[in-house]
């Protein structure tokens, strides 16, 4: 006869859980692995379509205009900031950034990684972020253009290795100007919840990642 065991602790059987009791399974979810590589996946974008691209561009604007409308259970902690819009403004940023940032995207000959795709969302949301009439935001430059040239350079070279660092040196970079932003938000005395909407490039494609892999969770057997 075939048996299945499964090693719980004695309080996860008897206490808590109490798995014995009601005869229940516990199952787990990714984030409460032991090893946070068992749910790791790497999302990759390659498509050579522009309507594809458009579209990908389109959903990351949709959640830019309407991020006062964002609750904390489905995105953002904190109340939502009153935002002040330039509407012509903005839109128009936005069209100039499609009309950069397709073509590129869209002949790349390699993977587009999530590293990559978030750093370029943190510099559309940063242009983006400079049309709102908010204290504090003047000097949010970041222009893509060099980026983009040096990354066609080393892709023409076929250098995969070059590419792969400076796509996390950027993201680096970006990781110490959002801390610094928040420590310039803090010292005027800004709400923590406005630092947290800077965070809004990883909260969509969090969102993009769970449209794709629907939630799941394990119970180990042996």
């Amino acid at each position: 006869m075939t048996k299945i065991y499964r090693f719980r602790t004695v309080d996860q059987i008897l206490g808590d859980f109490q798995e014995l009791e009601k005869q229940t399974i516990y199952f787990a979810s990714p984030e409460e692995f032991n090893d946070p590589l068992e749910s790791s996946r790497e999302m990759v974008w390659k498509h050579h379509q522009h309507e594809v691209w458009s579209l990908e561009l389109d959903g990351f604007f949709h959640w830019f205009n309407h991020m006062d409308q964002i609750t904390p259970s489905e995105s953002l902690p904190g109340d939502p900031i009153a935002l002040i819009q330039n509407i012509n403004l903005q839109n128009a940023v936005q069209q100039k950034m499609k009309s950069q940032l397709i073509p590129y995207l869209a002949k790349a000959d390699r993977n587009i990684t999530r590293h990559e795709l978030q750093y370029i969302f943190h510099c559309m949301y940063n242009t983006l972020f400079s049309t709102l009439n908010i204290a504090g935001n003047s000097f949010l430059d970041f222009d893509l253009q060099p980026y983009l040239a040096t990354m066609d350079a080393l892709e023409s070279k076929g250098e995969a290795s070059a590419i792969k660092d400076i796509v996390m040196r950027h993201g680096s970079h970006y990781t110490g100007f959002i801390l610094n932003f928040k420590r310039h938000l803090y010292e005027q005395g800004r709400s923590k919840e406005m630092a947290e909407y800077f965070y809004l490039p990883e909260k969509y494609l969090d969102w993009r990642e769970a449209c794709i892999f629907p939630k799941y969770y394990v119970a180990c057997f042996s």
